[in-house]
């Protein structure tokens, strides 16, 4: 008896190795591909900005890149929107990424940035990370609960190239498919596919810091209950942040639904918009103004602005994705919000950039994690309250309505609802 309980662990032990060498090296396969790709599409989307900013006249361009855009997808055979939310679906095995889909989101993120559009460039990560995980497990033939995963290591290591965060991007790719609910399996394959995407990435194009290192004072009731206020500022900033992308999308999908027509109309407004506020602030991905409330500078106004123009850039049609202008609108509030709080305005930044990221994309530890790997492990505790805060009062609001809320914020009961977005 003894001897057969020992060789059923043995058998066990074997089986837990194949497997565990088996994701390692899809994992490194992936997370080099992820490491290239997203690497050369961060060059591409910096260098776009800079170009932009340079040259502000090729605002003018941006309804043709629009038309552009439509055509791609449409000569590709897409002519539903094909975004996150379908990534989001195809871990679910709901819906199917084709390989297509990474140089599709990469051209036209490409296009919308280099014209001026109000967009971010996480969505093209997520996307193109998708469908190079999906690309490879239909390659070697996995199993569907096993391409799940690789399409989860796809997204951490394009996401880990992009933002230079690997750890958060492992613990994002596997928190916003379903939150309350973490697949653990996916805790290697994401980790190496993170790191070796990061490591390759940092190697081939070092990744530029958001600003001064912010400084966070010593433990703080007072500063604690500071964070409290931030949270729920947070928490109302991801709100409306959400319904006024929504509202876009539902108003130019109502009064026009030609792809080109629209995708047209929101450029001409974005040019309007441009030629109104001149200073090109609120164009782009916005990166500049990020590093600047990090700095402890800003105008109060500026996250109003920037929600206007990437609810019109997003709701047309236009690439990119909603995240980098999430950390923009939480970052600029915070720093204005933090000073009418009494704290250091880019104290406050930090705090505004984690709540309302977590606010907007309902992913609390994900969002700690980044501010630890941004901004040190002093301000934990401050992040932690902030981002726990948002988490709660930010309801059952999200950037994507094809993640699942599996369990109450407020009770501890299964609810199994999507967000509304």
């Amino acid at each position: 008896m003894k001897h057969n309980r020992f060789f059923k662990s043995m058998y066990r032990t074997e089986e837990f190795s194949l497997s565990f060498a088996k994701w390692v090296l899809l994992a490194l396969l992936i997370g080099g591909i992820g490491g290239l790709v997203g690497t050369a599409f961060r060059v591409s989307v910096f260098a776009c900005n800079a170009l932009f900013d340079a040259h502000r006249w090729l605002v003018f361009l941006l309804p043709l890149g629009g038309l552009v855009i439509v055509f791609l997808y449409h000569a590709a055979g897409f002519t539903s929107p094909m975004g996150t939310n379908r990534i989001i679906r195809s871990v679910r095995r709901e819906a199917k990424i084709p390989l297509v889909v990474a140089p599709l989101i990469f051209a036209a993120t490409v296009l919308t940035h280099i014209f001026g559009g109000s967009a971010g460039r996480e969505g093209a990560a997520l996307q193109i990370g998708g469908a190079i995980g999906g690309f490879v497990s239909r390659r070697v033939r996995l199993a569907p609960a096993d391409a799940s995963l690789a399409v989860l290591a796809g997204m951490a290591a394009v996401f880990a190239a992009l933002f230079g965060v690997p750890v958060a991007s492992v613990v994002f790719a596997l928190e916003v498919i379903s939150v309350g609910i973490i697949h653990y399996a996916g805790l290697v394959p994401c980790s190496v596919a993170s790191f070796a995407a990061f490591f390759l990435s940092e190697k081939l194009a070092p990744f530029e810091s958001l600003g001064r290192a912010v400084i966070f004072p010593s433990f703080d009731w007072l500063l604690l209950l500071k964070c409290v206020v931030m949270g729920l500022c947070c928490a109302g900033l991801s709100i409306l942040f959400v319904l006024s992308l929504d509202l876009s999308r539902g108003l130019f999908a109502r009064f026009v639904s030609n792809a080109y027509l629209k995708i047209l109309l929101g450029g001409l407004m974005i040019i309007g918009l441009s030629l109104l506020f001149s200073t090109g602030r609120y164009n782009g991905s916005g990166i500049g103004v990020i590093r600047d409330a990090l700095n402890g500078q800003g105008c109060w106004y500026d996250f109003l602005l920037k929600i206007l123009f990437t609810a019109i850039t997003l709701g047309v049609g236009y690439k990119g994705g909603e995240i980098v202008p999430t950390l923009f609108i939480g970052a600029s509030m915070g720093c204005w919000a933090g000073a009418l709080l009494g704290m250091d305005p880019s104290l406050g930044a930090a705090l505004g950039l984690c709540g309302t990221f977590c606010g907007a994309v309902n992913c609390p530890l994900a969002s700690l994690v980044m501010g630890i790997e941004l901004f040190g492990g002093t301000g934990l505790p401050y992040i932690a309250i902030c981002c726990f805060v948002s988490y709660m009062m930010s309801g059952y609001f999200g950037l994507y309505e094809s993640q699942k809320i599996m369990y109450s914020k407020l009770h501890a009961r299964l609810i199994n609802i999507h967000t509304r977005a």
